[in-house]
């Protein structure tokens, strides 16, 4: 009997293959990662890829603890992680039998976890810090204890890192930046606090902020927000003898994306975008539900280099109120200066509305189609002068739904899709200019909750 030839083994071009067609499945990497010893490394660095610790839905679970116990038994996937995101959320302890607290705070497993992770590979960091701000009456990063604060400067200070998101008061959020590679920050400005100690805890490297991408957003510190990269994180209450200035070189960054909660914030925008003299790409998301009255341009004068323009709001609200976001979108892009070099102009308006029926269908679709807002829109973006090197504007017209036919039916929060694709036409009969020149790309989008739209 002649003996059976051995087992070759798999090319190591076909066992990437494999895997990266499983990327996204993470049940089908765990059972590939059991195959072989050649399969388990490219598999767990997927697997392990990503790491997000946030606070126990049970007080006595522990899922610190959990993960000193895996880095110990296998510490090699301590050398996988890429991103990390941490949630400092209140929740209620049991030992400590006491009201909400911080997780960080309390939690001695998470220093000792850090120990065992290679934070020098970590090219993302999310640090959210809920609005429950402050702990005994200081604020929450002076509640942390000395060693949480280093697990969280220590991979701030990751070579690799390039990609800070950070649900923080603005003016630690700057600082924690400061002498690091970082080079995308997005601040969600949560707690409201104007007023802030100085940081007596310097970044070993110094230095300032240098970004390429700033995308800012919230409601309460936002103004707080726009003033720290305006005029530096120093502050207006800084103890004697404590803190540091760290200021952001806005003339560096290429992209800007802002949602701005209210029209009272466009100032600031527009003092933030003269400061940006190599922006490429500006992205303005905004509810923008008091009309247009505190509209005004962005000068755009001192961006040279600008490529694209994004513009996100809604056209419909409450029961059949239309929203001037078109009339916005014209008043920002009258602040790009003749012969520019944009290339791609994006107006993204949604159309979402609770109680949409066939009686109020004529009327909301006459009011959204008023001819005035959009010929603007339409004489701005085809005057070859003002803008010779655009080469797109695309409208989509957005909705969170649609349903079929004309159902009366109250309680469906989608929009008939006979309306939007009337829309649609009309829409596009508003535009003829764009049309005509095969500038105009215009399109009809369900919009997915999470899933973020825009080149920001």
């Amino acid at each position: 009997m002649r003996p059976h030839p051995s087992i070759q083994p798999i090319p190591q071009e076909i066992i990437h293959y494999i895997i990266q067609k499983l990327a996204t499945d993470k049940a089908a990497l765990r059972i590939a990662s059991s195959v072989s010893s050649s399969f388990r490394q490219p598999c767990q660095k997927l697997l392990f890829s990503h790491l997000t610790l946030k606070p126990p839905e049970i007080s006595r679970y522990a899922p610190c603890e959990d993960l000193v116990d895996l880095l110990k038994g296998s510490p090699i996937i301590g050398s996988y992680f890429k991103s990390i995101r941490i949630e400092d959320t209140p929740y209620h302890n049991d030992e400590l039998r006491t009201g909400p607290s911080l997780w960080l705070t309390h939690h001695k497993s998470f220093a000792e976890a850090f120990n065992l992770i290679h934070t020098a590979g970590i090219q993302k960091f999310s640090l959210f810090a809920n609005s429950f701000a402050s702990i005994n009456d200081r604020y929450w990063w002076y509640s942390l204890p000395p060693r949480s604060r280093q697990v969280i400067t220590r991979i701030m200070q990751s070579p690799a890192l390039v990609h800070f998101e950070a649900h923080l008061p603005a003016p630690l959020a700057i600082h924690l930046c400061c002498g690091t590679t970082v080079r995308r920050l997005d601040v969600i400005s949560g707690i409201g606090s104007v007023a802030h100690p100085g940081f007596s805890e310097r970044n070993n490297e110094g230095g300032g902020v240098h970004l390429e991408t700033i995308a800012l957003s919230g409601c309460w510190g936002i103004r707080t927000l726009f003033l720290c990269l305006l005029q530096g994180n120093d502050g207006d209450q800084k103890s004697e003898g404590e803190g540091h200035n760290c200021f952001v070189d806005l003339k560096a960054v290429k992209k800007l994306k802002a949602c701005i909660p209210s029209g009272q914030i466009y100032e600031y925008l527009a003092a933030l975008v003269l400061e940006c003299h190599s922006l490429q790409v500006f992205a303005i998301d905004t509810p923008f539900e008091q009309g247009d009255s505190h509209a005004q341009h962005m000068d755009f004068s001192k961006c040279p280099d600008l490529r694209k323009i994004f513009v996100r709001g809604p056209r419909l609200r409450g029961e059949g109120q239309v929203s001037d976001i078109v009339k916005v979108a014209a008043v920002h892009l009258r602040g790009v200066p003749t012969a520019n070099l944009v290339e791609d102009v994006h107006l993204f308006f949604l159309h979402s509305l609770v109680g949409w029926s066939s009686a109020l269908e004529k009327n909301i679709i006459h009011k959204l189609c008023r001819q005035g807002p959009w010929a603007t829109l339409d004489e701005i973006l085809s005057d070859k002068d003002r803008f010779p090197m655009l080469k797109r504007v695309r409208v989509d017209l957005t909705t969170t739904g649609l349903r079929d036919g004309d159902d009366e039916d109250t309680t469906d929060e989608g929009v008939p899709d006979a309306a939007m694709n009337e829309l649609l036409r009309r829409t596009e009969e508003l535009l003829p200019n764009l049309k005509q020149k095969g500038l105009l790309e215009l399109s009809i989008v369900i919009e997915e909750e999470g899933v973020e739209y825009g080149p920001i």
